[in-house]
């Protein structure tokens, strides 16, 4: 039916000669040209303003963990990583396409449009991707195995993109040091790959890094993480952390006993020094706010870090401390960078709080997420957050008093196309209820994930999650029991159209889990410039088709939601009335 009506508008160009003879019309730029995003976007469908990928059997909890793959295969579009909850179960790169056509499960990966990452030797855990550790000019990835091992000194795993077909399933066991790399842990115990990162070049030499963390069950060990230098002369199969030596890479101490390295990040470049920085979370920090207020540690990159670093030694000038500002807050349970969301050229971070706020049914909290700003003329040595006055940094509180808000945190690049990122936050207990079937109960949480535009006219000191209206932001909000927003991140830009995209994933939507991709899209481009030339042409009229057969939203040109006639005749009048 779609493809008639496609076919009618192309005889209607044809027939009516609307293509021929016009002239090419230059575009000015002058302000919002197309709808901004709506304030909230059901995830119970995205056609045309996106994607949905669900799970397959006999893995459940699909899109548990959600992560730009940068570009793992070298055709120059963004690809996806996707994985379970759970520590079982496989990972799925999922490959971007010029065509925005990607499939609708991860049982259609089949080699050609991605394909199955598995462990015989143990689990899957912590994945990260869009860092090129060999310096080949494609982009690896990372998974985390913090079980695996004899002893349990855990691993992770190295996968080397390629311009050479994958295969529809890939073996972790086959990694030879030509395809990717084993990391051991350094001691037994050490459950190492907790969490993974590709943190970009933090010590200068043009080839990116990665960071891994460990969990001790020892518990009066200081939380540990590593930091594993690229190199282009080559990886052995192996790679032991405890060879670290400060050449190869070295290891960070956490600040005090039994506090947990709970999360990892690179920062982008904080203190605009040239060299790409480093965000740890410890969530079971104390701080002065109280117990369990939680911290976050900047390590800031440079060409001599030295074979070991430790958190109780930053001084401003290698680093600094981010106390959660009130007790319980538990600040770290995510880091990440938040690319640019002033504009003022430097990178800015966002840190997780989500047991911050008012205490909700169950033990849940509102929770809250902190934007700390970038500068180039010092950090003190502490920050509290919850000191942020929005010259400085501020604060996202959670929508509801069960939200968690923070959970999960991320850049969502710039997907609104401002030129200012824009700030991903996952509230994966947003809507909880507790269903009773007596004598058992159920609880139920639809969940959301939040996207706050950058700007360049200055922050308040708190930003309220339920006030966006999709002017300044919006909410993405899951299903009866989706529970979206345990896991979010920027995708890069995966439907190839020049704008970037955000994954949230769905893991308790029934029945295998679900990931959704939002497409980004440039409010500022003219929206009859359809090609984005900078001209109004023929070639618009010709990619209009293209569009509406794919249901895009961007050819929604009289927005009831709807493709039809309708769409054509108010694409040809925006056409005709040229851009301001």
């Amino acid at each position: 039916m779609r493809t008639q009506l496609n076919e009618r508008l192309v005889t209607i160009l044809i027939v009516a000669g609307s293509p021929v003879g016009i002239p090419a019309l230059a575009v000015a730029q002058s302000g919002p040209l197309e709808q901004p995003f709506r304030e909230v976007i059901p995830l119970s469908t995205v056609t045309g303003i996106g994607a949905t990928i669900v799970g397959s059997d006999p893995f459940p909890s699909v899109g548990g963990r959600v992560r730009h793959a940068g570009d793992i295969n070298g055709d120059g579009v963004d690809d996806l990583l996707i994985s379970t909850r759970g520590y079982d179960g496989p990972v799925y790169v999922v490959f971007g396409n010029s065509a925005g056509r990607l499939p609708g499960s991860v049982a259609e990966l089949d080699g050609t449009n991605g394909f199955q990452i598995n462990n015989p030797f143990g689990g899957t855990g912590s994945t990260a991707g869009a860092f090129d550790i060999n310096g080949d000019g494609v982009d690896d990835v990372i998974i985390g195995d913090a079980g695996g091992g004899p002893s349990r000194e855990g691993r992770a795993y190295v996968v080397f993109g390629s311009r050479e077909p994958f295969p529809m399933s890939f073996d972790l066991a086959l990694l030879d040091g030509s395809n990717g790399f084993v990391v051991v842990g350094a001691d037994p115990h050490d459950r190492a790959g907790a969490q993974v990162a590709g943190i970009g070049d933090a010590n200068g030499d043009g080839v990116d890094d990665v960071a891994i963390t460990s969990v001790s069950t020892d518990l009066q060990s200081r939380g540990r993480a590593f930091v594993v230098f690229g190199n282009r002369t080559g990886f052995d199969d192996t790679f032991e952390l405890a060879s670290l030596d400060g050449t190869n890479g070295f290891r960070v101490l956490g600040a005090s006993e039994a506090d947990i390295v709970s999360a990892v990040s690179g920062a982008g470049d904080l203190n605009a020094d040239g060299y790409s920085d480093l965000v740890f979370g410890s969530v079971s920090a104390d701080a002065p706010a109280g117990r369990l207020a939680g911290s976050a540690f900047v390590l800031f990159g440079g060409d001599d870090l030295g074979s070991e670093v430790e958190f109780d030694d930053f001084d401003g000038t290698n680093g600094f401390r981010l106390n959660g500002g009130e007790q319980f807050d538990r600040a770290g349970r995510a880091v990440s960078t938040a690319g640019d969301v002033n504009g003022d050229g430097i990178d800015d971070v966002v840190i997780g709080a989500y047991w911050a706020g008012r205490r909700g049914d169950g033990g849940y909290h509102a929770g809250a997420s902190y934007v700390v700003l970038g500068r180039n003329d010092g950090f003190n040595a502490t920050i509290d957050l919850g000191t942020l006055d929005g010259t400085d940094g501020f604060r996202i509180d959670g929508a509801d008093n069960t939200a968690s808000s923070g959970y999960d945190v991320g850049s969502a690049g710039d997907i609104n196309g401002d030129g200012f990122d824009d700030t991903l936050i996952g509230a994966p207990f947003t809507g909880f209820q507790v269903i009773s079937y007596y004598p058992y109960e159920r609880q139920e949480a639809y969940g959301a994930a939040y996207v706050i535009f950058g700007r360049g006219d200055g922050f308040p000191d708190v930003v309220a999650a339920a006030d966006l209206d999709g002017e300044d932001g919006f909410r993405l909000e899951g299903v009866a029991e989706g529970r979206v927003g345990r896991s979010v991140s920027f995708a890069g830009d995966v439907n190839g159209d020049g704008n970037d995209d955000i994954i949230v994933g769905e893991y308790a939507a029934r029945p295998t889990g679900a990931s959704h991709l939002i497409f980004g899209r440039n409010l500022f481009q003219c929206a009859p410039d359809l090609d984005g030339d900078g001209e109004l042409t023929i070639f618009d009229f010709l990619q209009f088709g293209n569009l509406f057969e794919l249901m895009d939203a961007r050819v929604d040109f009289d927005g009831d939601g709807d493709f039809t006639l309708f769409d054509f005749l108010a694409f040809q009048n925006a056409f005709d009335a040229g851009c301001p």
